[in-house]
C-alpha cells in the first residue's frame, strides 16, 4: 500500500516549535521538514540511491523561504532525477551551475538594454541576433539533456542484460 503523501500543512509548519531534540515532519514521498533546536526549519528529501541501494538525504533550502508548495515541485523534481539514475548531488550541481549561466546572460543582457536607447539600428539587430543564439544554445541544451538521458537509460538496459547473462553463466 503506498504511503500518503502531501500530509503537511502550511499551519501544522508554522505551528511546529523546537524542542530538546532535532525532530522531522514528513510531508510523504520522501519530503520531510527538520525542526532544528533553534526554531530553524529545513527541508530534506530523502531518497533511494539506485546505484548504491542505499539511503541517502539531501537538503534544499530553509522554510518560509522556500514554501511548502515550492518544497513538493522539488521533491517531484528530485523523484524524477533519481528515477532515472541520476545522482544527486550531480544533478543540483548542473541545475546552479544552469542558473549561474541564466543569471550571467541575464545581468548582461540587462546592460544591453540600458544602453539600447543610444545605439544605433544595426547594433540593435546585432543584439536581437544575440538573443536568437542564446535561445538556440538554450534548445540545443534541452536536446543534449534528453540524448544524455536517452543514452543513460540505454546504458542501463545493456548493464541490466550483461548482468543477467553472467547470472546464468555463472549459476
Amino acid at each position: 500500500m503506498n504511503k500518503p503523501i502531501n500530509k503537511l500543512s502550511d499551519t501544522v509548519i508554522k505551528k511546529a516549535k523546537s524542542k530538546d531534540k532535532d525532530y522531522v515532519l514528513s510531508d510523504g514521498g520522501g519530503l520531510q521538514i527538520l525542526i532544528k533546536t533553534n526554531g530553524s526549519k529545513y527541508w530534506e528529501f530523502r531518497y533511494t540511491n539506485l546505484q548504491t541501494k542505499k539511503r541517502a538525504k539531501t537538503s534544499f533550502g530553509v522554510y518560509p523561504t522556500i514554501t511548502l508548495k515550492e518544497a513538493r515541485i522539488k521533491r517531484d523534481e528530485f523523484t524524477n532525477a533519481v528515477m532515472q539514475g541520476y545522482n544527486l548531488n550531480d544533478y543540483k550541481k548542473s541545475i546552479k551551475t544552469k542558473k549561474i549561466f541564466i543569471d550571467v546572460f541575464e545581468n548582461e543582457f540587462n546592460q544591453k538594454i540600458c544602453e539600447a536607447e543610444a545605439i544605433s539600428q544595426s547594433q540593435k539587430k546585432l543584439l536581437l541576433d544575440y538573443i536568437d543564439l542564446f535561445n538556440e544554445v538554450q534548445n540545443k541544451q534541452k536536446e543534449l539533456n534528453r540524448e544524455f538521458e536517452l543514452k543513460i537509460n540505454e546504458l542501463h538496459n545493456k548493464y541490466k542484460l550483461i548482468s543477467e547473462v553472467l547470472h546464468e553463466i555463472w549459476k
